[in-house]
C-alpha cells in the first residue's frame, strides 16, 4: 500500500468517526450504544478514537470553547464543533500522528 492509500485510508476512517460522533449526537445517545448497535464492527482505528473522543470529550471541547473567539459551543454548527474536539483530541493524545496532518484534516 502506498502513502497516498494508507493517507486516504485515515481520511476515511476519520469520517467515519466523525459519523458516529454525530450519530450519537443527534440520537442523544452514548457512543458505546451506537457502536453496540452497529451490523459491522468499525476498524479498531475507528472505535479506538471515538472513545479517546468521548472519554476527553470535556476537556477538548473546553479548550475549543476557550480559543473560539466570539463563539460558544452552543452557537457552533454541530459539525464544526464536533471535528475541532476531534482535532483537539488528536492534537492533545495521539502525538503519533503530525500536527500538520491533523490539522490539514480537521481543515
Amino acid at each position: 500500500m502506498s502513502n497516498v492509500d494508507g493517507a486516504e485510508l485515515r481520511r476515511e476512517q476519520r469520517e467515519r468517526v466523525l459519523s458516529l460522533l454525530y450519530e450519537a449526537e443527534q440520537k442523544s445517545s452514548p457512543l458505546s450504544g451506537v457502536i453496540d448497535d452497529l451490523t459491522l464492527a468499525p476498524e479498531s482505528f475507528v472505535t479506538e478514537f471515538v472513545i479517546g473522543v468521548e472519554a476527553n470529550r470535556a476537556e477538548c471541547e473546553a479548550l475549543v470553547a476557550k480559543y473560539a473567539d466570539g463563539w460558544t459551543l452552543e452557537r457552533m454548527a454541530v459539525l464544526d464543533r464536533l471535528i475541532l474536539t476531534m482535532a483537539t483530541y488528536e492534537l492533545l493524545y495521539r502525538t503519533d500522528r503530525p500536527a500538520a496532518v491533523v490539522i490539514n484534516e480537521a481543515i
